[in-house]
């Protein structure tokens, strides 16, 4: 199958097509088609209520898009964390893409980063980092001050 685009205004585009039958016999049709012609202009990310929260905040990130075009085109966001997807949502709509991490621990501290794709164009923003204020130091305690190879010792870890 061989096709073709050619202009006519936009954004309708006149679609040619060239196909063989099961007969071997060159069949040539066209029809009109609707293109959708847009560009991404911005992609942002926001961490609310900030980049800095106490361990137990709920935190949201907002992964925002901005593009031009003439009507709704589908919109494929990604959110990574570590440059690991955390998060994958495809919409129809303008509206922002939200991301909740519900009383935001230890586990949840890193680099998140958004990326858009809309009909095969992507683009992504750098990161931003998520950091937790007021943790305590956790304290590691041996039962034993001295002790040699193979005998047995305990140890635990408890919080100040």
């Amino acid at each position: 199958v061989r096709s073709a685009l050619e202009p006519t205004g936009r954004p309708l585009y006149l679609k040619k097509h060239t196909v063989e039958d099961k007969r071997g016999k060159t069949v040539r049709y066209q029809h009109l088609a609707f293109v959708e012609v847009f560009t991404i202009r911005s992609v942002t990310l926001t961490l609310e209520p900030s980049n800095a929260v106490s361990q137990g905040t709920n935190v949201t990130v907002r992964c925002k898009a901005l593009a031009s075009s003439s009507g709704f085109l589908n919109r494929e966001y990604t959110i990574y964390k570590d440059n690991t997807v955390v998060y994958t949502k495809s919409s129809t709509t303008t509206e922002d893409l939200l991301y909740s991490l519900r009383m935001a621990r230890v586990a949840n501290t890193g680099k998140y980063k958004c990326k858009v794709n809309i009909q095969g164009k992507e683009l992504s923003i750098n990161s931003e980092k998520l950091t937790l204020t007021g943790l305590q130091t956790p304290v590691l305690s041996v039962d034993k001050r001295v002790f040699s190879e193979g005998e047995e010792v305990t140890v635990w870890c408890k919080g100040p």
